[in-house]
């Protein structure tokens, strides 16, 4: 049960029912996790709907956005996330293995997707600065120096709708996989 309170988009006024029509034209609903940012933040929500777009017009795959906010969601055991992102990883073009073996924290058996994910765990779970050699590594599966900059974006975008969710416990309004 959610912890803060959240107001019903049909209740919503102003500038949050604004972002929550939005919301709901783009993704058919308004996602609990918004609806609770919207409620208390709608400049927030405003923002985090910006930086979605600009992710999502980024240069890695729909696949390697779903693998790396699984990736993070998983690490920080945002139930709400891991459900709504492995419903969301089928559409971005992740198999049901793949979606599984990240939230178990196993090999995809892509080896591109898997040398992302190592770098994500390293970022995610590091307390300073990232050593050369991850950064390479990374590199040398073939991302970008653009590519790891984007990578960051999706890292800290996840991290602050994970953290949202673990404070609230969001209800969680995603089927399951």
């Amino acid at each position: 049960m959610s912890r803060l309170s959240t107001t019903h988009p049909s209740s919503a006024q102003g500038t949050t029912s604004e972002i929550y029509a939005s919301i709901k034209k783009a993704a058919g609903i308004v996602p609990n996790v918004y609806a609770t940012i919207g409620t208390h933040c709608p400049t927030g929500l405003k923002t985090i709907i910006e930086l979605d777009n600009v992710i999502e017009g980024s240069t890695l795959s729909e696949a390697e956005l779903a693998a790396i906010r699984l990736k993070v969601s998983t690490h920080a055991t945002c139930d709400y996330c891991v459900t709504a992102y492995a419903f969301l990883g089928k559409f971005a073009g992740l198999s049901k293995a793949a979606i599984e073996n990240i939230r178990t924290r196993k090999p995809t058996l892509n080896e591109k997707i898997d040398k992302l994910l190592e770098f994500v765990c390293i970022l995610i779970t590091s307390q300073g600065v990232i050593d050369f050699e991850s950064v390479q590594t990374l590199l040398n599966a073939g991302y970008t120096e653009n590519n790891l900059i984007e990578i960051c974006l999706v890292v800290s975008n996840t991290t602050f709708i994970n953290l949202v969710n673990r404070v609230n416990n969001t209800t969680i309004d995603f089927p399951s996989v």
